[in-house]
């Protein structure tokens, strides 16, 4: 599996998720972004952001996974009762993990739904 650097970033002053294209980090805690296709262009200080990398997976709707996101696993027991899972994507090296069990390494992502992030969907935490 080819893994693509990709970052995003939540803004905590505007309270807003931005998808970089590329990103490039200075001294005095500046930093220039190019966002996704080419749309726009940022330029400020990164003590006001909380990058999160991407984790080069995908879920079943195909929707990119990156750290802070919420993923929901489903699955069905043998007596055919529904399971259902949530967890914070976290990054420990050298793989991602759900928070929830620092056990669980994401290796079955076939089944992952991504329902939200901890930045914009706080509430979310609480159930996962």
């Amino acid at each position: 599996m080819d893994s693509e650097i990709k970052l995003r970033a939540w803004d905590r002053d505007n309270k807003k998720m931005i998808y970089f294209d590329g990103i490039t980090f200075w001294e005095d805690n500046k930093f220039w972004g190019q966002t996704e296709n080419n749309q726009s262009l940022w330029r400020g200080t990164y003590k006001n952001l909380i990058l999160m990398q991407y984790t080069g997976l995908k879920d079943k709707n195909e929707k990119e996974i990156y750290e802070g996101d919420i993923v929901e696993h489903k699955h069905r027991r043998k007596d055919w009762k529904e399971i259902i899972k949530k967890g914070i994507v976290t990054y420990r090296c050298p793989s991602f993990i759900f928070a929830k069990d620092f056990s669980n390494t994401i290796i079955d992502y076939y089944g992952l739904s991504v329902i939200g992030n901890i930045h914009e969907n706080p509430e979310l935490i609480k159930e996962a």
